[in-house]
């Protein structure tokens, strides 16, 4: 099997000096230039085609597999969201556009569902997943004066000096809130 990255069309190989472009509607070919790009549209079209209206349908089934989920959060059926995590696997670490591509670590902090984030970090959540502000589950979790989320989320090594947009941090948020233990908390991990 050879995992070169090359051309679809000339076969020229990636380098320093030949930087390979993606299909822009797929991302599922290379080419070196426009003119492999142009040649190769023809026979590519269709299946180009075919990957985009997949990935489409793959993105619209995480998203209302994403909407059922945040049901369950808020409707505090700890049963029906882990029967959906293990049906879906991939909507623990999909973003939400709708949301600001909250994640739903993002919502169970929000939500303060701890049962939610223990049954996410077990499926290798990304703790430091940042949604379009910024911000991270922590973060949420500091701003809600969530303290137990709080601790997990510590515990699972969460970086506590992550900042949002605006230079905000976890520890500026729980301050500006007034959550003293939570603050203490961040404190001991060395939070600046």
């Amino acid at each position: 099997m050879n995992l070169e990255k090359k051309c679809a069309v000339c076969g020229l190989k990636r380098s320093k000096e030949n930087r390979l472009q993606k299909c822009s509607r797929c991302t599922s070919v290379r080419y070196c230039g426009a003119a492999c790009q142009k040649q190769h549209w023809k026979e590519h079209k269709p299946r180009c085609q075919e990957i985009v209206a997949r990935q489409a349908e793959d993105a619209a089934r995480l998203n209302e597999r994403w909407d059922m989920a945040i049901d369950y959060l808020r409707g505090n059926d700890p049963r029906g969201f882990r029967a959906l995590l293990d049906e879906t696997p991939e909507v623990v670490n999909f973003e939400s556009e709708e949301f600001g591509r909250s994640r739903l670590l993002h919502a169970s902090s929000a939500l303060n569902r701890i049962w939610g984030c223990k049954m996410i970090l077990e499926r290798q959540a990304d703790v430091n997943a940042q949604d379009s502000e910024g911000q991270t589950a922590l973060y949420v979790a500091c701003e809600e004066g969530h303290k137990e989320i709080v601790g997990m989320l510590l515990e699972r090594q969460a970086d506590v000096n992550a900042q949002d947009s605006d230079g905000v941090t976890a520890l500026h948020t729980a301050c500006q809130e007034g959550h003293k233990e939570i603050v203490g908390m961040l404190l001991e991990t060395q939070a600046a």
